[in-house]
């Protein structure tokens, strides 16, 4: 969270703020944190609010038109971009953040992968203001959470798994 806290306010505002002047739109910072002082000072826009901890996250992810997954070093799949995908969430992200899953995923029909800073605020200028994109990229993300992610599906394949296995090792006897 204090890297992504730090891209947005050391690399990203100046961008996303020329977005804002020409497409309103708000960015809630959700997340059990207390940012420290000079982040607070560069995101104090009346655009921006620090949401702090929230009860149900997919409340969050499902009014929530994007999710902004900045991370400037490789981590394992993030969870809160799974879950965004699950409610239709257009998610922009770099590869380094969807590490693990990256392979799975199809840039600008699933989600969003940018290159870098610059790309990541041209993806989202570029994004909001194509509603049929939108739709899109939406709809995909939803089919992908529930093709390759739903836990029931999981589940359920697992168990036919270990059933599969258990029968194999049962039928001579």
């Amino acid at each position: 969270m204090q890297d992504s806290l730090n891209l947005l306010a050391y690399e990203l505002i100046a961008r996303l703020k020329k977005i804002h002047d020409k497409i309103k739109f708000q960015i809630r910072i959700v997340g059990k944190f207390k940012p420290k002082s000079d982040i607070k000072k560069k995101l104090d826009y009346n655009w921006i609010k620090f949401v702090g901890w929230v009860k149900n996250s997919n409340k969050e992810y499902a009014r929530a038109d994007y999710l902004f997954a900045p991370n400037s070093y490789s981590l394992s799949p993030r969870t809160k971009i799974i879950e965004a995908m699950s409610c239709g969430t257009i998610v922009i992200s770099s590869k380094e953040n969807i590490n693990g899953i990256y392979n799975d995923i199809n840039s600008k029909k699933d989600l969003i992968v940018a290159k870098n800073n610059n790309d990541f605020c041209r993806q989202f200028g570029s994004i909001i203001k194509d509603k049929n994109k939108q739709k899109y990229i939406s709809s995909n993300a939803k089919k992908k959470y529930k093709k390759s992610y739903d836990p029931k599906k999981i589940i359920k394949n697992n168990i036919n798994i270990m059933l599969s296995k258990f029968y194999e090792e049962t039928k001579n006897y």
